[in-house]
């Protein structure tokens, strides 16, 4: 993973479209980079094969990015906030003799602050098998992305292949001291039918490769807490836990979406997907797979929108269920150094199901852009473990309405974006009595579910400035802060400012 590289791609891609295109940069090309209906569209359109109609204008980019964010209440395996420094560029360039190119790429160095219970990465993937220890702290990563697709139309169809890579790795000065490195390479190839009607539909197949080497190193001659693996809601094989300080993670996922769109971006589109992922924890000292995940989703969208040089319009329905179950191998001591397999049980369970609505409104005049929207989001989240039995299920409701005002000053655009959110806990239950309330873990399960049992007032707030650098080349700053309370007593905030060109 070399920064230069990675950074001459992402030149290569933006530069290569600058020479692609006729046109200069206009208020067109700006304005549909920051609609907030065209990036709810963007999903509608995410199949490769269908991505050339998924924007108007070609576009190319580039930025920088800071961020602090901070939270009273969080996921303690996820940390209370990040300082981040990020780099990117993203390109697009469609109907190049029936041949549409589009990629990305970005550099991110992360400082995740306090985390706990987890030296593991990517705890969305592999959790709940995630090594552990009471201690953690602050921890550094580095985020490298490339990915690109291309699309062609060859005779009736349009074909497209896309593909990704994503590497992490992550480190801490001081004990515990983690050393992980992830790699996560997608791929995807997408066949699509243009009708008559301007419709298309189109098919994709997905494909996602994931592993990751989780290493833990003392160097405190006095002695370290206990590194134990998590196998749910805190439980942990006594067996394993000590000095196995060596994981290893191999996960796959295979997918299939259908999807159903107009090629202009007006009326109804469909899409139904589902996946698969499977991923499997071994240790250096042992020649059997001590867990393994199994994870089903599917998703159907509805929605219709419609577009025009004055008018834009959405509203989208979304829902999903998520099955993650958790296999946990049992061992058996035999009395030497090595442990016996002696079977492979189902003990976690995670289901998730969520509804989601989407609706914006926004009309282009001479002197003001204006949008107003609003969202709804219901879910509910079980999570439990058998023997010992442990659980936390809980369900939310969030209402959400926000407004974008973008002004032209001469050849200057400035956009005040508002947003604010709240989020309800209609109802919630747990039970893991069978704890040690004096133990960390327990400490660790309250915490948690204080977080994801607390209402939640968000606002948020965004300035972006646009202008002209020459004919060809435009300039953008940012700066956007968000406020959220918990109760009383906690809340969370976070700052980001951007700077960057677009061509």
């Amino acid at each position: 993973m070399n920064v230069k590289k990675l950074m001459f791609l992402s030149v290569f891609l933006s530069v290569a479209n600058v020479y692609a295109q006729d046109t200069t940069v206009h208020v067109n090309q700006v304005t549909e980079q920051i609609s907030p209906v065209v990036a709810w569209r963007d999903e509608i359109y995410s199949s490769p094969s269908l991505h050339p109609f998924y924007r108007m204008y070609n576009y190319s980019l580039l930025g920088a990015h800071l961020e602090d964010s901070k939270k009273d209440l969080y996921l303690r395996q996820e940390g209370r906030g990040n300082t981040t420094l990020k780099i990117n560029s993203e390109s697009f360039f469609k109907n190049l003799k029936g041949i549409s190119l589009w990629g990305k790429a970005y550099y991110t160095n992360d400082k995740i602050k306090q985390v706990n219970f987890s030296e593991t990465l990517d705890y969305h993937y592999v959790y709940p098998y995630v090594m552990a220890d009471t201690v953690g702290g602050n921890l550094n990563a580095e985020s490298y992305y490339f990915g690109g697709g291309l699309s062609k139309e060859i005779g009736r169809l349009r074909y497209a292949i896309q593909g990704s890579f994503k590497g992490i790795q992550s480190f801490r000065n001081r004990d515990p001291r983690p050393k992980n490195i992830s790699s996560d390479i997608n791929f995807s190839l997408s066949v699509a039918k243009q009708l008559a009607t301007e419709k298309a539909f189109s098919l994709d197949l997905n494909l996602q490769k994931y592993n990751q080497n989780n290493g833990l190193e003392f160097v405190n001659e006095l002695g370290f807490p206990l590194v134990y693996h998590d196998a749910g809601l805190g439980v942990y094989n006594e067996l394993l836990a000590g000095s196995r300080m060596q994981a290893y993670y191999k996960g796959l996922r295979l997918g299939a979406q259908l999807n159903f769109v107009p090629t202009n971006l007006n009326g109804f589109s469909a899409q139904i997907g589902f996946d698969n992922f499977n991923l499997s924890k071994e240790l250096s000292s042992i020649n059997d797979k001590i867990a393994e995940v199994n994870d089903n989703n599917i998703h159907l969208l509805l929605a219709y929108h419609h577009h025009t040089q004055v008018n834009s319009f959405i509203v989208k329905l979304k829902g999903y269920f998520t099955k993650r179950e958790g296999i946990e191998a049992t061992f058996s001591n035999t009395g030497g150094a090595s442990l016996y397999k002696v079977s492979n049980e189902l003990r976690y369970n995670n289901e998730k199901l969520g509804i989601q609505l989407h609706a914006a409104y926004g009309k282009t005049t001479k002197n003001l852009n204006w949008y107003f929207g609003f969202e709804g989001i219901f879910s509910t989240d079980k999570e439990s473990y058998l023997l010992p039995d442990r659980f936390v299920d809980y369900q939310t409701a969030s209402a959400g309405v926000f407004a974008s005002l973008t002004k032209p000053l001469g050849k200057t655009l400035l956009t005040f974006d508002v947003k604010a959110t709240q989020l309800t806990v209609l109802n919630s239950n747990f039970d893991w009595d069978n704890v040690n309330p004096r133990t960390g873990i327990y400490q660790m399960l309250n915490a948690n579910y204080a977080y994801l049992t607390s209402d939640i007032l968000t606002i948020t707030s965004a300035l972006r400035c646009d202008f002209p650098l020459n004919n060809k080349l435009g300039a953008f700053a940012k700066a956007k802060g968000a406020y959220a309370n918990y109760n009383e007593n906690n809340n969370a905030q976070e700052f980001v400012f951007s700077i960057g060109v677009i061509f």
